[in-house]
């Protein structure tokens, strides 16, 4: 097959994967890059996430990372949970992984602005203590079950 070909072939495949799971974001070697060195200073533990949430932009790429270096899963699904919004998911990946109740709170209020702090605290400290651990777990080795295919 010519060359002209086969690089076609990679750019109408590349064309897919970004409509489908999306653009890499442009930050990803530098968020790589501060996630390897947390890893390797041994200070990427949970609560760094809320730090990372609460930088904002700049850190979005390295939060999302690290929630999923954290969780043990893909990144494509923490980055559906923090492009979506998705509490429902986070509160899986926070229970399944034995994060405490405290830092699902914090994390949901930075990751949803419309969740007003005080109300949304009580509420949100409900639907984690709501939801079995046992139950979190399964869900979380369902995600990685599916991580390892």
């Amino acid at each position: 097959m010519p060359p002209e070909e086969i690089e076609r072939a990679f750019q109408k495949n590349r064309r897919v994967l970004n409509k489908v799971y999306g653009d890499t974001p442009t930050d990803m070697p530098a968020a790589v890059k501060l996630i390897e060195q947390m890893v390797r200073a041994q200070s990427l533990l949970p609560p760094s996430l809320v730090t990372m949430l609460r930088e904002g932009a700049a850190s979005r790429t390295a939060f999302k990372l690290a929630l999923a270096h954290l969780t043990d899963l893909e990144f494509d699904l923490a980055q559906r949970v923090v492009e979506g919004k998705d509490l429902d998911t986070l509160v899986l990946l926070c229970r399944g992984a034995n994060f405490n109740r405290p830092l699902f709170v914090s994390l949901a209020i930075a990751l949803d602005e419309q969740v007003h702090v005080m109300d949304g605290a009580e509420k949100l400290g409900n639907l984690y203590g709501a939801i079995p651990v046992e139950a979190a777990q399964r869900a979380v080795r369902f995600w990685k079950v599916r991580k390892a295919v």
